[in-house]
C-alpha cells in the first residue's frame, strides 16, 4: 500500500478519535444515564459512558500513528486487510450509532455487544497487518547509504 494512503488512513483514524472525543464530551457528559450496565455470566458490571468513550479514543488515536509510522516506514502492508481494518472499524461504529437511534434499549445493547465485538476483533487485522509489514521490510539501497554516512 502507498504511503499516501496509509497517511489518509492515519487521518481518517485520528479524526474518529476526535470526533469520539466530541461525542463524549457533547452527549455523555451531559446525560443524566452515566453508566452501561452489562450482565455476563451472571456478573454485573458498570462502566462509565465517559470512560468508555476515552478508552475508545485511545485505541482509535494508536490505531492512527500506527498507520503514521507505518507509512513513514514504508512498510509493505497488504492492502486488503488494511482496508477491511477500515471497513469493519468504521462500519461498525457507524452501525452502532444508527442502530442506537432506531431499535429499542434491550435490543440495542445486544446489538451493541456484537458490533463492539467485531471492531475488536478487527483490531487483531491491524495487528497482524502491522507485523506482517515489519517482517516483510525491505531497506532499500538509498537508505543504505545514508545509513552508512551517519
Amino acid at each position: 500500500m502507498k504511503p499516501t494512503n496509509l497517511l489518509r488512513i492515519a487521518l481518517y483514524f485520528f479524526s474518529a478519535s476526535f470526533l469520539t472525543l466530541m461525542y463524549g464530551i457533547f452527549a455523555v457528559l451531559p446525560s443524566a444515564e452515566k453508566n452501561v450496565h452489562l450482565s455476563i455470566a451472571d456478573t454485573d458490571i458498570l462502566l462509565d459512558k465517559f470512560e468508555l468513550t476515552i478508552v475508545f479514543k485511545v485505541g482509535l488515536l494508536v490505531i492512527s500513528i500506527g498507520y503514521l509510522i507505518a507509512a513513514k516506514l514504508h512498510l509493505p502492508l497488504i492492502s486488503a486487510l488494511t482496508m477491511l481494518h477500515a471497513l469493519l472499524t468504521f462500519g461498525s461504529m457507524i452501525c452502532c450509532g444508527i442502530c442506537s437511534l432506531l431499535l429499542s434499549r434491550p435490543v440495542m445493547e445486544n446489538v451493541a455487544f456484537w458490533l463492539v465485538a467485531t471492531s475488536l476483533g478487527a483490531q487483531l487485522l491491524f495487528v497482524i497487518n502491522i507485523g506482517y509489514g515489519m517482517l516483510n521490510r525491505k531497506i532499500c539501497p538509498k537508505r543504505l547509504s545514508e545509513m552508512a554516512r551517519s
